[in-house]
């Protein structure tokens, strides 16, 4: 329960210093105290799938993860309709951003997978596009989807959804290689036009 404010009497200079004037003390039993400080120490942490992460960061996480799938999607949308069209800048910085942003809050294997779509993304830009491409960069932004809602729900991909992954994998590997361009995300881009 907070006490009620009780207004200093007579005229109050508002230019003098906050120290000059009494304000009620909120004198909390010991046990509220305690239970306050429990509270406020483990309250702005989550623990998610064995990682702790402030509450603060994984609301950031999620809401740009959104953004950034939203952006890897209407692209795709757009490679449908225009089968000479290769990967944009918007679709890599997308995911060379979930990539980042999954690392740095240490959930690795997002990270890792959206890195890898990265590259899978480079390296269709270099060399254009094949038969197989689109389908492959569509399955890869079907299972990073699945793999941040499993994220934001605390839960664990199911078997099913890891052999997908698995298998996006590989077709990404095999894209990367197949295009003979192994590039390694934006980084190595950026070196070679330096």
């Amino acid at each position: 329960i907070v006490p009620a404010f009780n207004w200093p009497a007579g005229d109050l200079d508002w230019a003098a210093p906050a120290a000059d004037v009494a304000l009620p003390s909120l004198d909390l039993a010991q046990e509220h105290r305690d239970l306050h400080s429990v509270l406020d120490a483990h309250d702005d942490e989550l623990e998610i799938l064995g990682v702790r992460v402030s509450r603060a960061l994984f609301a950031i996480l999620t809401d740009e993860t959104r953004v950034h799938l939203q952006t890897l999607e209407y692209e795709l949308t757009l490679m449908q309709f225009d089968p000479a069209m290769t990967p944009s800048d918007a679709m890599v910085r997308a995911s060379h951003t979930l990539c980042g942003i999954h690392r740095t809050a240490g959930f690795a294997d997002i990270g890792d997978f959206a890195g890898l779509l990265e590259s899978a993304l480079m390296s269709v830009r270099r060399s254009g596009r094949s038969e197989q491409a689109l389908t492959t960069l569509t399955a890869a932004v079907q299972c990073l989807r699945t793999a941040t809602l499993r994220l934001q729900a605390h839960s664990l991909l199911s078997a099913e959804e890891l052999a997908d992954q698995e298998f996006a994998t590989l077709q990404l590997q095999a894209l990367i290689a197949e295009t003979g361009s192994p590039v390694h995300g934006v980084e190595a881009e950026l070196a070679e036009r330096t």
